[in-house]
């Protein structure tokens, strides 16, 4: 398995992070690549991000938008809110070619390596969200 690269220093803690969760982002990805699904169908994909944002201490709440596989993950009650967006969803014939398994890994690793500096005791109170979609945004490849 590859390791990260990053320079570590004591402040670094995003990287300190990412280094301590490697193993079980490059799970997750793996295990979405393995089961691809197409948009709107993503029962194994959303539930692998949300179970795993979920043992990150984020609240889950299920069919955003009404959309079945789609998730809302919060941590936190401040401001201000920090958004991010995740992909699963898999290309009808090539599976996982768009790299949307490694999109939403980095993005839910992304909103969890933040929390650590957002619980910092010089930090007022913050907020970060993930909304997770099952369709992408490139209308040629919907």
């Amino acid at each position: 398995m590859n390791t990260l690269t990053t320079e570590h220093t004591p402040d670094n803690i995003i990287a300190s992070w990412l280094d301590d969760h490697q193993e079980e982002l490059v799970n997750t990805a793996d295990y979405i690549f393995h089961h691809p699904e197409l948009a709107y169908q993503e029962t194994l994909s959303s539930k692998c991000l949300a179970d795993y944002l979920e043992s990150q201490g984020f609240k889950i709440t299920w069919k955003t938008a009404g959309i079945d596989t789609a998730f809302t993950a919060v941590w936190g009650g401040g401001k201000p809110i920090l958004g991010f967006l995740a992909e699963y969803d898999a290309l009808a014939g090539v599976g996982h070619a768009c790299g949307h398994n490694l999109l939403g890994t980095a993005v839910a690793a992304a909103a969890c390596a933040l929390k650590p500096i957002w619980t910092q005791p010089v930090q007022p109170e913050r907020s970060a969200s993930m909304a997770a979609r099952p369709k992408r945004s490139c209308p040629a490849r919907s």
